[in-house]
């Protein structure tokens, strides 16, 4: 009942996001980026608590692990030195996996997501003082980063509750049986470090694309893929993900690290006018962004 209710929630939270990104041009409140091309538009009311909102239930559905701690996740009994999953249900594709476990990749991994993270925000910071913008500049992408990434949050929990995936250590008896039977256990698919990271690496190309369009910022963006990829790789080494898992993650992030960015995208300048030049940049980004999330 409980968890019903949360999944409704979420849904609910994901539904006034949407509905609030997409009305750029009829917004009332709107807050504009300094740019006239490239920037974004927010009506900062309905954004801030969408983005609060989207945040508030994502680690809300995040607690709902804490019901499962102490349980097996595939029904079978602990027992000190024996798996608690049989690797053969697992498709052949990720079954190798289960042999996994480098524990310093879960460490490094749990940085480099939180890099990865703060790289949009750099990225916009940069962008302000080197073009000698105001704070604003800063304001109103740190509003559509961070809407972004609540929203990649709050849809990789509510998949992660729903999916209830065992992780690859759990079939892997080299590992402690309390580790294998923590409530984190069952909620594999889909990596939320992988959704996060390719959001944040999203929303960076598409700021980069827009802003740059020559080579600088064609090389700043596939590095922030290569980044992102990186931390996928490094959660599969680490026994917590498999690669199925990563995969999906990152299309995840790649999907909601384009669309609300976009939705977002100012194209009127002074004048009232939207450039052509600008229309022609914002076609041609889904298909580049899309290349590039292959890295």
């Amino acid at each position: 009942m409980r968890r019903g209710l949360v999944i409704t929630v979420a849904l609910s939270a994901l539904a006034t996001a949407c509905a609030g990104g997409g009305g750029v041009g009829q917004r009332r409140q709107a807050l504009l980026s300094p740019r006239a091309a490239g920037g974004f538009e927010v009506d900062v009311l309905t954004d801030v608590v969408s983005t609060l909102g989207m945040s508030a239930v994502g680690l809300l559905m995040d607690r709902e692990k804490e019901a499962w701690a102490g349980q097996s996740p595939c029904g079978s009994p602990p027992a000190d030195g024996e798996a608690v999953c049989d690797s053969r249900v697992v498709p052949p594709l990720d079954r190798p996996v289960t042999r996994l476990g480098w524990r310093p990749a879960r460490r490094i991994s749990d940085v480099a997501v939180l890099a990865m993270i703060g790289l949009p925000f750099a990225v916009s910071a940069a962008d302000t003082g080197a073009n000698r913008l105001d704070a604003e500049n800063v304001a109103v992408d740190g509003l559509v980063i961070s809407q972004t990434l609540a929203a990649t949050f709050l849809t990789t929990n509510l998949i992660k509750v729903m999916a209830r995936r065992a992780r690859p250590f759990t079939y892997n008896p080299d590992f402690p049986v309390l580790e294998r039977h923590e409530g984190d256990a069952r909620l594999s698919f889909p990596s939320g470090h992988s959704s996060l990271s390719f959001a944040a690496a999203s929303v960076t190309a598409v700021m980069l694309l827009r802003r740059y369009p020559g080579r600088a910022g064609a090389l700043g963006a596939a590095g922030a893929y290569v980044g992102a990829s990186a931390v996928a790789a490094l959660r599969v080494l680490a026994g917590k993900h498999f690669i199925s898992d990563v995969v999906a993650g990152a299309a995840l992030g790649i999907a909601i690290g384009l669309a609300f960015p976009l939705a977002h995208a100012r194209g009127p300048v002074e004048g009232g006018e939207t450039t052509a030049a600008v229309r022609a940049q914002d076609r041609a980004l889904v298909p580049v962004l899309s290349f590039g999330g292959d890295f």
